[in-house]
C-alpha cells in the first residue's frame, strides 16, 4: 500500500506513540504526599498540572507533571 492510497485512520494509528500517564497514587509517591491530597489538589485545578479524570480517577500526563516541576505551569 503507498501513502497515496493510504486512510488518513491508518496514517495516524502507525503514527501515532501514546504518552505514559500517572494517576494520583504514583504522583503522590513521586511528591511525597497522600493520594487523596493530590486527587483533591488535581481536582480543584488550582496551581496544578493539567488533570483529567477517567472513571473515578484522576490522570496527569508525565509531560505535564514535569512542565509543571519546572515552573512552566
Amino acid at each position: 500500500m503507498t501513502n497515496l492510497t493510504r486512510r488518513p485512520c491508518q496514517h495516524v494509528a502507525q503514527s501515532h506513540q501514546p504518552e505514559p500517564v500517572l494517576n494520583c497514587a504514583q504522583i503522590a509517591l513521586h511528591l511525597g504526599r497522600k493520594p487523596k491530597t493530590i486527587r483533591n489538589w488535581l481536582r480543584e485545578q488550582v496551581d496544578s498540572p493539567k488533570a483529567f479524570k477517567d472513571g473515578n480517577e484522576w490522570y496527569v500526563y508525565q509531560s505535564e507533571l514535569l512542565r509543571w516541576e519546572q515552573g512552566g505551569n
